[in-house]
C-alpha cells in the first residue's frame, strides 16, 4: 500500500487563532479605514489617468507633427485628420466589441464559476480536514471576532 504523504496543512491551534485575529483586525482596519483608502485609490486612478493622459497628448503632438511635415498640412488640417481617424477607429472598436461581448461574457461567466467553485472545494475540504477541536475552535473565534467587531463599530 503507497503511503499517503504528510499533511502539511494541519496548524496548531495558536497559528489557527493568529491566522484569525490577522483577519478579524484587517477586516475592522478595512472597515474603519473605508473612507481613506477609497481616496487613495481614487487619487491613485487619477494620477494614473493624468499620465495616460499625458502620454496620449504627446503621441498626438507627434504624430500632428509628422503630418505637418510629410503632407505638407496646416495645424487645423491635421488635427481634423487625426480627430476622424480616432473617431473611425473609436466605431469599429465599439462594433467589434458588440459583435464579440456575447462570447467574452460566457467565458467570463464560466472562468468566474470555476474560480468560486475551486474556491469553495478548497474551503470544504480544508474545513472537512480539521479535527473536531478546532472545528469548534474556529467557530467560536469568528463568533466572538465577529461579535468584538459589531461591538467595536456600534460604539
Amino acid at each position: 500500500m503507497p503511503e499517503e504523504p504528510p499533511n502539511t496543512d494541519l496548524q496548531t491551534d495558536r497559528q489557527l487563532l493568529t491566522r484569525i485575529a490577522c483577519r478579524l483586525i484587517v477586516t475592522f482596519l478595512l472597515i474603519v479605514f473605508f473612507d481613506t483608502l477609497l481616496d487613495g485609490l481614487i487619487e491613485g486612478l487619477h494620477i494614473v489617468f493624468e499620465l495616460l493622459h499625458l502620454l496620449i497628448e504627446v503621441f498626438e503632438h507627434l504624430l500632428e507633427e509628422l503630418l505637418e511635415h510629410l503632407l505638407h498640412t496646416t495645424h487645423h488640417q491635421s488635427e481634423i485628420i487625426i480627430f476622424n481617424s480616432m473617431v473611425l477607429v473609436f466605431i469599429f472598436g465599439i462594433s467589434y466589441a458588440v459583435k464579440c461581448w456575447p462570447a467574452l461574457s460566457l467565458r467570463w461567466q464560466q472562468r468566474l464559476q470555476a474560480v468560486w467553485q475551486a474556491y469553495k472545494n478548497r474551503k470544504t475540504q480544508a474545513w472537512q480536514c480539521l479535527p473536531h477541536r478546532q472545528k469548534i475552535l474556529v467557530s467560536v473565534a469568528y463568533a466572538s471576532g465577529g461579535g468584538l467587531l459589531l461591538f467595536l463599530l456600534t460604539l
